[in-house]
């Protein structure tokens, strides 16, 4: 099963840190070799605009969550739908 991870980069989640998010995700995907399994891309607006956070859309599921937690999100949550 093929994972899709979309993470917003329109204006609002840019302003509060997608870039970081990206560049957390690309390294993790890098060095846990998941190029095949899983589909990274940026997104326009996925419909869950935020102060709180940068948007994050794992297999169609929305979540924020801050730069400071993209590591801890892509442990737990892309890697356990990754194996399962």
């Amino acid at each position: 099963m093929s994972v899709s991870l979309k993470v917003c980069v329109g204006s609002s989640c840019h302003l509060q840190g997608s870039e970081k998010v990206v560049e957390c995700f690309q390294e993790l995907i890098r060095t846990q070799n998941l190029d095949v399994e899983l589909e990274l891309k940026g997104s326009f607006c996925l419909g869950t605009c935020s102060n709180q956070g940068v948007v994050v859309s794992l297999n169609g599921e929305n979540e924020v969550i801050q730069p400071a937690r993209a590591e801890a999100f892509f442990l737990s949550k892309v890697m356990t739908m990754v194996n399962s």
